[in-house]
């Protein structure tokens, strides 16, 4: 045989074992499953409300704050009502869940938060899971013509951990 065919014999051998020793086969479509190791902590409303205190510019977002001083500087541009539970960033940390702007009208899409979970895995660290609904538009003649109030709805959730934290979001079923 000469060197070329000895080359390309070692090259497909060297291939052909590269993830061959798989228990399962790798599939990125298929849906990630519960883990059995999560366990669930306890996520508790602050504060929430329709409209913020101050103008705040962008689309939807969700923080973090794992210090009381960045979480302040954001609830006092959000809402000049004080929270009935101080949150202790000794045993935990805030999410804030900022809907985005909208009016209040029927006319655009717009998601509504309808379930929020909270879970530790292990050492590991933590997730929090938020579910929305889905509201799709209406198209009708009103739409046009309607001047509706601007909404951005917010919402501060503590969670009792201080490990690291995930969100994952997704439409309800």
């Amino acid at each position: 045989m000469s060197y070329k065919a000895w080359f390309l014999t070692g090259l497909v051998i060297a291939l052909g074992g590269c993830g061959a020793e798989r228990d399962e086969p790798f599939d990125p479509d298929t849906p990630v499953e519960e883990d059995p190791d999560a366990v669930r902590i306890n996520v508790t409303k602050v504060i929430d409300g329709q409209q913020p205190l101050l103008d705040i510019d962008g689309e939807r977002q969700i923080l973090v704050f794992r210090e009381q001083e960045e979480y302040w500087l954001f609830l006092d541009r959000y809402t000049d009502t004080l929270p009935a539970n101080e949150p202790d960033f000794e045993d935990g940390q805030v999410v804030l869940i900022d809907l985005g702007e909208r009016d209040n009208s029927q006319c655009e899409e717009s998601l509504s938060l309808t379930t929020v979970i909270g879970e530790e895995y292990g050492d590991r660290g933590a997730r929090l899971r938020l579910s929305y609904d889905l509201t799709e538009s209406v198209e009708d003649d009103t739409c046009s013509d309607a001047e509706a109030e601007l909404l951005r709805p917010y919402y501060f959730y503590y969670i009792s951990t201080r490990r690291q934290l995930v969100v994952s979001e997704a439409l309800s079923e």
